[in-house]
């Protein structure tokens, strides 16, 4: 399916950032098994937060061989795990001559806290739903209450009182009904859903801008506060900066890591789920596709 696709597309960009065996613990715990259902082909189902006995006929394998300590299939979510290896290798270099001192770690913590916390609040966006309960009385009785009150409308109103004003009444509980079954979860691919991968681009071009500006551009800038304290006469508070090296830079963000289109197909896909002005990018995205190609 087109969920399967994305959510295996995101994988591998996560398993692009982690080394060999960080990306073979995390496709232990993604969750991805294929299953047979009656006479049909092979399907993939994504399970998380189960433990999965290997003899069991219904357990199906796992798609990426994942296993528990216990000998059994592991599924959790993906974004715990990458904050546990994240804080692991934040505590290596901890006070280390070439490291940091332990009361930076505070720092990063902070931010790490953020990102749990985040990632709780989506969680419990997508997965606690409304009681389907609460759900069905609403719907019974937005449907009752637009079959039967036009039957308590004097005759006399005229056309206007009792087909003009039930009917824009009943466009308006309709549209609010469904504005909030859109608005139950922003975090889909739907029209009014939040662009995910939008977000997600602007960090990595985000990042690419702060790492070249720390080391590409580093040189550059230490050199024109020197030309400031100069200019102002204060050649003695410049001495104390650190002095630039005019030597070429020799790792920049590309040295470590490199920019890969998106499949072709899933291109298309967020095209066709985006709003209507996405029409308008049409040309630029599978232009630039067809360009790198």
């Amino acid at each position: 399916s087109e969920s399967l696709r994305l959510a295996l597309l995101d994988l591998a960009r996560i398993k692009r950032l982690l080394t060999e065996s960080e990306a073979r613990l995390v496709e232990s715990h993604c969750g991805f098994f294929e299953e047979q259902v009656g006479e049909k082909r092979y399907v993939f189902s994504a399970e998380v937060s189960r433990l999965r006995a290997p003899d069991d006929s219904k357990a199906g394998c796992s798609l990426f061989a994942g296993r528990g300590q216990d000998g059994e299939y592991l599924g959790c979510a993906v974004p715990p795990v990458l904050l546990m290896l994240l804080r692991m290798a934040l505590g290596e270099p901890l006070a280390k001559t070439w490291g940091y001192q332990e009361r930076v770690l505070n720092l990063y913590e902070k931010h790490l806290d953020s990102v749990a916390v985040a990632y709780q609040g989506m969680h419990q966006m997508v997965m606690c739903q409304l009681p389907l309960p609460y759900v069905q009385l609403c719907k019974v009785l937005l449907v009752v209450f637009i079959m039967t009150y036009p039957l308590t409308i004097d005759l006399g109103h005229g056309v206007w009182g009792n087909i003009i004003v039930p009917t824009i009444l009943a466009m308006t509980l309709i549209g609010f009904e469904n504005v909030a079954d859109y608005l139950e979860n922003p975090l889909g691919d739907d029209t009014a859903d939040i662009s995910v991968y939008e977000f997600i681009h602007e960090l990595e071009v985000e990042v690419q801008a702060a790492f070249n500006c720390c080391q590409i551009h580093r040189h550059s800038l230490a050199a024109s506060w020197q030309e400031i304290g100069h200019h102002f006469g204060m050649r003695k508070g410049t001495a104390l900066l650190s002095q630039p090296e005019y030597s070429k830079p020799e790792h920049g963000f590309n040295s470590f890591f490199e920019w890969s289109p998106l499949p072709k197909d899933i291109v298309g896909y967020i095209i066709d789920q985006s709003s209507d002005v996405g029409s308008l990018n049409l040309r630029a995205c599978f232009g630039s596709c067809r360009r790198q190609c």
